[in-house]
């Protein structure tokens, strides 16, 4: 069975959270007056003020609402409908989950001092006065009577029956999805149909045959066709999770026959890693891979690991460097050992000694995400039957702080060599994302500290581990796994205790 294909589809049922207001201009505007009406009542009760002084936006969910608009905001440039649109629904929501009794008011108070006071160029609307050269009067009737009428209009809803705005359609309530803010594209790119995409499609393949020859296309035009591909990607590695989806759409109306029968009957081609390899060969080269994940999680992996690097990575070393664990303290050895030969690679040997100390600790298995061969791979020759399904590394070399080379598998194939460290420890994360796949049950906390705490991607709600206790491993249902919330308060109060020790000493 292909692993990203048959991964399980774990869909849960949650009700659709429609904004639509069937009410004329008029009636919207005494809707609006009479909630103003009762603005004082409301807020004179004490629940509604403490929980409006204590309450502070996540900016992060707003800066995921829509793609690229953390960038905007903090360059402070003029924000889009679509921007709007998702900024307004995400601060509602959290207004309407966190602060009781809200009304319209409570959105003067969280515009004025928490909008505005971040992102002022962004937020503030300014409106020039006639006949006064070089006047401006700044108002504020824009993204806040959005917000204002949108909190009504929600509270007034009478039926769930619209149309999914593109944002739920890019961004679907499912595990596959998870983390992900383009899952699905709706829109074909500007200019482009299914045909042109098509044989921009077949000039990548030729140019992947021609990468090692004098005919060879520059990384920027690679670049350019992915992008411009990208829907064509997604359309592609989604396509048997959409099939699963609808199959289960019809089982729950008319039953597991039914359901059983319309999949024997479809003609779609299974789509494995083999095929998308086959149609996307770019999609397993780190440019494509890297490229590929950015446009679908906004998140530029080299960019995040080298700041993991340079501001976090010591600290945890550190930190490990002071722990009882017996093999840990091994591990430790082996890294100062392999710190102080001449040709050492340090930022490779400091980082997978972390990630291996953090498995450890954890009480994962280390060789489920990277396995030791010291003698040179015969690709030929090897039995591909004993790889791992999930994404794997192989590494080459006499131990693994001072491996060499790696080879990526995944769903038992060799797939790609890396010797680039950077490129190394991405390969490992980003396919999860890209091929929907969940993380393996024997190293599931120690691949959520990889995403969470190297890779800096928190989503809120959901998570990649196994969907079943069955499966094995560090179970958990919470958004954040236990074991990390608890390896990080550790490291906190370690930090914390250093800094006393040195102000001590002052």
């Amino acid at each position: 069975m292909h692993l990203c294909i048959h991964c399980s589809i774990n869909v849960q049922e949650q009700q659709n959270q429609a904004s639509a207001s069937a009410t004329s201009q008029s009636s919207a505007s005494a809707t609006s007056q009479s909630s103003e009406n009762q603005e004082s009542a409301t807020t004179s009760g004490g629940v509604q003020s403490r929980a409006l002084m204590n309450f502070r936006l996540n900016w992060n969910a707003i800066y995921e609402s829509e793609v690229g608009l953390k960038r905007k905001l903090e360059r402070g440039m003029r924000l889009t409908p679509a921007d709007r649109i998702a900024i307004v629904a995400e601060v509602v929501k959290q207004v309407r989950h966190k602060v009781p009794g809200a009304t319209r008011k409570t959105f003067n108070t969280i515009y004025q001092e928490q909008m505005i006071t971040k992102h002022e160029q962004s937020f503030q609307e300014t409106l020039g006065v006639a006949g006064k050269e070089g006047c401006a009067v700044k108002i504020t009737g824009g993204i806040l009577k959005q917000m204002k009428d949108k909190f009504d209009n929600d509270k007034n809803k009478k039926t769930s029956n619209r149309t999914p705005t593109r944002m739920e359609v890019e961004r679907p309530p499912i595990k596959e999805a998870y983390g992900c803010v383009r899952w699905e594209v709706v829109d074909y790119p500007e200019g482009e149909d299914q045909e042109s995409l098509e044989a921009k499609k077949v000039l990548l393949q030729k140019h992947f045959q021609n990468r090692r020859t004098n005919a060879a296309a520059s990384p920027r035009e690679i670049k350019d066709l992915m992008t411009v591909t990208y829907k064509h990607q997604r359309d592609l590695i989604n396509s048997n999770v959409k099939a699963a989806l609808l199959n289960q759409r019809v089982r729950r109306s008319r039953g597991r026959q039914a359901a059983d029968e319309q999949q024997e009957e479809s003609d779609e081609p299974l789509i494995t890693i083999a095929l998308i390899k086959k149609e996307f060969p770019y999609l397993f080269c780190f440019v494509g891979m890297e490229l590929h994940h950015e446009l679908l999680t906004d998140i530029n992996v080299s960019k995040v690991l080298d700041e993991f690097c340079n501001q976090e990575r010591d600290k945890m070393l550190q930190f490990f460097a002071t722990s009882h664990n017996l093999v840990i303290q091994s591990i430790n050895r082996k890294l100062n050992r392999q710190l102080g030969k001449e040709g050492c690679n340090e930022e490779f040997s400091k980082l997978l000694a972390l990630i291996w100390m953090v498995a450890v600790e954890f009480k994962e298995d280390i060789n489920c995400l990277i396995t030791l061969d010291k003698e040179e791979i015969d690709l030929a020759n090897y039995d591909t039957t004993t790889l791992q399904p999930a994404p794997h590394l192989l590494a080459t070399g006499e131990s693994l702080l001072a491996a060499r080379k790696f080879l990526l598998t995944i769903d038992q194939r060799f797939l790609s060599s890396h010797t680039n460290v950077v490129q190394t420890i991405c390969c490992i994360y980003m396919p999860y994302f890209i091929f929907n796949l969940n993380y393996p049950a024997g190293c599931q906390a120690t691949m959520e500290f990889i995403q969470r705490c190297i890779f800096k991607h928190s989503p809120e709600k959901g998570h990649k581990r196994p969907t079943s206790r069955d499966e094995g491993g560090n179970f958990s249902t919470t958004p954040t796994h236990p074991l990390i919330s608890r390896l990080l308060k550790k490291l906190n109060d370690h930090l914390q205790a250093r800094e006393g020790e040195s102000s001590e000493e002052d």
